[in-house]
């Protein structure tokens, strides 16, 4: 997202500088986790990073071989020698960011669809009209910009063949991820897709996602139920499903977002993270998503129809490379500015909200 951010920033002519802290990478980290044998923090390595652009980027990456205070500190110090006009904050809370507010304006980008838990004078939310009931008390309201874009178009490698999969290319394939699909696979939601399988000898059904002998095992529940472990090309995968099936959960977004990226018809409940991102093709319960898939697997054309309608609506709302969302990033930064300019001079006043 960091580097999304400032690929949108870079080529609307903005000079850009990354800082991060990375507080997340902290030693035993395990122990933070509730004892959990490992984190599934990644680790910040150059090699991993996705700058969008042509040419270097800008980054001061702290040492994880320093406590959080050393690197905050350090950080602070760099970034005032850049002196930034406005800083952006992409995450959700950090101690760091109560020091800067005093001195920067600050644009908050936060990872959840709540505020970041940090001082910002705009918050980019993905919601039009977020409720004033989001707000953190004790802290200042933010402006609300609102700002869809949170994906950056995928770019798959060379095309899978079903053969991988033991899949014929002429059957029906439906397709989930997550890792934590183990969990999420609602008993009485599985139940009825696996009885759709079993009326519809030409669908297969792909899971993507589980760790260790997870996959293995959930694959023993039908014998056209098929199931990988991660995969770092996840579009590679998804661009073979003839529809992606978002399981009832409160997750599931980003691979939702994929999905329309590649003009794959989504199907998801209302009430998610996934529904939101489908709009008016949500389904409000099971009924309507089982009848949505029968009739989506029963015609060729509702699906190709479905599939090209959400990727007009992920290349309007969702796509970050979109000149738009350069355009209006730019604009949370200016009223950014002018909030800071208020704080400056006297005590908070709400303004307006930018749009």
């Amino acid at each position: 997202m960091v580097f999304d951010l400032r690929a949108a920033l870079e080529g609307a002519g903005i000079n850009t500088h990354v800082f991060a802290a990375q507080e997340l990478a902290l030693p035993t980290m395990s122990g933070h986790f509730a004892g959990r044998d490992q984190s599934t923090v990644a680790p910040a390595h150059p090699s991993s990073w996705q700058l969008r652009t042509a040419g270097t980027a800008q980054v001061s990456l702290a040492s994880e071989d320093f406590s959080l205070g050393s690197r905050w500190t350090d950080l602070i110090q760099g970034i005032g020698r850049y002196a930034p006009d406005v800083v952006l904050f992409v995450g959700f809370s950090s101690p760091l960011i109560w020091a800067l507010y005093p001195d920067y304006p600050v644009v908050g980008m936060s990872l959840h669809t709540v505020p970041p838990l940090a001082p910002v004078d705009v918050w980019l939310a993905a919601d039009p009209q977020p409720g004033q009931d989001l707000f953190w008390p004790g802290m200042p309201a933010p402006l609300t910009s609102h700002f869809p874009f949170r994906f950056w178009p995928v770019q798959t490698g060379s095309a899978l063949s079903r053969d991988v999969l033991g899949v014929p290319e002429d059957a029906i394939l439906l397709v989930s991820s997550g890792h934590r699909l183990h969990t999420e696979l609602q008993p009485e939601w599985a139940a009825h897709i696996l009885g759709f399988l079993d009326a519809h000898p030409q669908i297969h059904w792909l899971l993507i996602g589980m760790h260790g002998q997870l996959h293995e095992a959930m694959a023993r529940w039908h014998p056209r139920l098929h199931s990988v472990p991660h995969q770092d090309d996840l579009a590679a995968f998804i661009s073979m499903a003839d529809i992606y099936l978002n399981p009832p959960r409160m997750g599931g977004g980003a691979s939702v977002a994929m999905a329309m990226d590649l003009g794959v018809p989504v199907l998801s409940m209302r009430g998610s993270d996934g529904g939101d991102k489908v709009g008016d093709l949500a389904v409000s319960d099971t009924t309507g998503y089982m009848q949505r898939l029968a009739e989506w697997c029963g015609d060729a054309g509702l699906r190709h129809q479905a599939g090209a309608v959400l990727q007009r609506k992920f290349r309007d709302e969702l796509d970050i490379s979109q000149p738009d969302a350069g355009r209006r990033l730019i604009q949370a930064c200016r009223v950014a500015l002018t909030c800071f300019e208020h704080r400056q001079s006297g005590p908070q006043t709400q303004l307006y909200h930018a749009e």
